[in-house]
């Protein structure tokens, strides 16, 4: 990974005609790389993960934050058998898609660091709209308490 991103700027740096490479250059193939890397990231996990897995995955990035979410707790969420799912995250877990963290009988469930990296971003904006939907949804309640 650490190659990919230090080729990326390189090649920023050269596509840019620069004799050095700048904070710019930087940022820019740092971000480049991020893109490279999310594709190549997609694209796998299209290939191995069954869509129910894919799903659950998506779930874990796009309304949990990445995690940790224990998995109890999940299954109950998406009223799924709690052996099912818990099959479906250990796989995710043998396929390097998340780390699996035990405390006494609770187990939890987060994506793996580098997959953060990637969809950084992602978790970053589902964040964002998470919180202006609270925000929203306190407005829509003042309203109609003062409605009444």
């Amino acid at each position: 990974m650490l190659l990919l991103v230090l080729r990326s700027i390189l090649d920023v740096a050269a596509r840019n005609n620069l004799t050095k490479v700048d904070n710019q250059a930087v940022k820019d193939g740092v971000e480049f790389a991020r893109e490279k890397l999310k594709d190549a990231q997609s694209e796998r996990i299209k290939q191995i993960l069954t869509p129910k897995m894919r799903n659950i995955l998506e779930i874990i990035i796009n309304e949990k934050g990445g995690g940790p979410v224990v998995g109890t707790a999940l299954a109950d969420e998406l009223e799924m058998d709690q052996g099912n799912l818990s099959r479906y995250l250990n796989q995710m877990v043998a396929l390097n898609f998340l780390n699996k963290v035990r405390d006494g009988r609770v187990v939890s469930f987060e994506i793996k660091p580098e997959l953060k990296l990637i969809f950084s971003e992602d978790l970053e904006n589902n964040q964002k709209d998470a919180s202006l939907e609270k925000e929203l949804e306190k407005l829509e309640e003042n309203l109609e308490e003062k409605a009444e």
